[in-house]
């Protein structure tokens, strides 16, 4: 059974080009401009190198907004 891959779940967006060792023989190289899902580990080599930043993704802005609506409306409706 093969070994299940790690959860790409923190959101960068890439300065500069930037290539990640998968193993010994492939690689992934992220171009500039690039955003999108890496693992925890891979986005600390990216920022740490200088080559992205990590950002939030639309769901969590999303997200963070539905939840200032909401707190707002709750202080609306107990004020």
């Amino acid at each position: 059974m093969a070994a299940k891959a790690p959860k790409a779940d923190t959101h960068v967006f890439m300065d500069r080009s930037f290539t990640l060792p998968i193993d010994n023989v492939r690689a992934r190289t992220l171009p500039a401009g690039w955003r999108g899902r890496v693992t925890k580990a891979e986005a600390k080599e990216i920022v740490d190198a200088g080559a992205g930043r990590v950002e939030p993704d639309a769901a969590e802005i999303e997200a963070a907004a539905a939840a200032k609506a909401a707190e707002e409306a709750a202080k609306t409706a107990g004020a």
